[in-house]
């Protein structure tokens, strides 16, 4: 029996032996002592587990925190590096841009040289034409008309070398160079004699003593025009374009040509007109060439 208690004493904290038996009130008090003691371990219990479940969500939280923010800033990254390619994007469609538009313009403008240098060659042409003297390039006229072409062609490269205009247009004398060109040409070699020799034709009847006289004034440059026009030395050739071929002669006094049938020889005109013949004969044509001594032919 001693056995007995002395066990149950080891094994139960709470008992008492029956000499030390508490009563009906300590026996309720210490028994919701117990039970509060073990809602209590239970409430600790279920704290603690409580406790680690949070940590758990936190830390799984945290986890998730770390790896949303790696992903933003890796989001973030991206979208730097795309905003910066979009810019570079857009400079270098702006720059595209400019350059198109920079070589639409050359394009352009070396179309508008093209033409205008067409223009010009043709001015040089008519002008050569109008102007120039044949058998030599060395003439006091080709040397004047290739000085002239080249003047008006270097002034737009001499104002972009001088860095007077830098656009891409072509300036105000690349327009006016044919004109000007013109002008210059006319100035300089319009009042010159070009042509050596100067023919023509006109009509004559075939009678001794009839003359015809032509006028030269429109056939004679104006600086040449006063020399001549005092000239008495000027070769004239007279020819007949009909079958009937009398003799001609021909001669230039003040500037005029003067075609004459002369009398037969030994015969003196009267100073009398005589009676007219009752059919005179039909005029004839006459061809007629002077040399004026101008030019190189």
């Amino acid at each position: 029996m001693a056995q007995t208690l002395a066990s149950r004493e080891l094994t139960n904290p709470f008992y008492e032996p029956a000499a030390l038996a508490p009563t009906a009130s300590a026996r309720t008090a210490q028994a919701e002592s117990l039970r509060q003691r073990a809602a209590i371990a239970k409430l600790t219990r279920s704290h603690e587990q409580m406790r680690r479940q949070v940590k758990a969500v936190e830390q799984r939280a945290e986890v998730r925190t770390r790896r949303l923010s790696r992903r933003l800033a890796s989001t973030e990254r991206h979208a730097a590096r795309v905003e910066e390619r979009s810019r570079l994007h857009a400079a270098y469609a702006r720059e595209a841009r400019h350059e198109s538009a920079r070589l639409r313009d050359r394009v352009q403008a070396l179309e508008t040289d093209n033409q205008i240098d067409q223009v010009m060659s043709i001015v040089g042409a008519l002008q050569a034409t109008a102007f120039g003297d044949s058998g030599s390039l060395t003439t006091a006229s080709n040397l004047l008309l290739l000085g002239n072409q080249l003047a008006w062609t270097q002034f737009d490269p001499l104002m972009r070398s001088m860095e007077i205009y830098s656009g891409p247009t072509p300036t105000a004398f690349k327009w006016l160079k044919p004109f000007g060109s013109l002008a210059t040409g006319h100035l300089l070699l319009a009042g010159r004699q070009h042509v050596r020799f100067v023919s023509g034709t006109t009509s004559l009847v075939p009678v001794a003593g009839a003359t015809v006289t032509e006028s030269l004034r429109s056939r004679i440059a104006e600086d040449l025009w006063p020399s001549f026009q005092r000239r008495t030395d000027v070769p004239v050739t007279v020819v007949s374009l009909d079958p009937v071929t009398p003799p001609l002669s021909g001669l230039v006094r003040d500037g005029e040509l003067r075609i004459t049938v002369p009398p037969p020889p030994g015969v003196a005109l009267l100073a009398a007109v005589p009676p007219p013949p009752p059919a005179p004969p039909p005029a004839i044509r006459v061809a007629w060439m002077i040399d004026t001594g101008a030019g190189r032919g």
